[in-house]
């Protein structure tokens, strides 16, 4: 039975690919969080301007309704 040690330096810290592979999981699960905070962003402005659509909308059907009543 022998042990064999693998040293890594400051230039090439993966010495098995699994510190490696950890990484890139760990930077994958960082992009896809950043992506879902920016689509849900996006509907959360989406839904603001479909807010602002409906109230003008509304307005301008009252509106007209109040000439139409008098």
């Amino acid at each position: 039975m022998s042990i064999e040690i693998k040293l890594s330096t400051s230039f090439n810290l993966q010495t098995d690919g699994q510190t490696e592979k950890i990484n890139q999981e760990g930077k994958e699960k960082l992009k896809g969080d950043r992506v879902c905070k920016k689509n849900k962003e996006s509907a959360e402005r989406s839904r603001s301007s479909i807010k602002k659509g409906t109230k003008k909308m509304k307005q301008q059907v009252d509106k007209r309704r109040r000439e139409v009543e008098e």
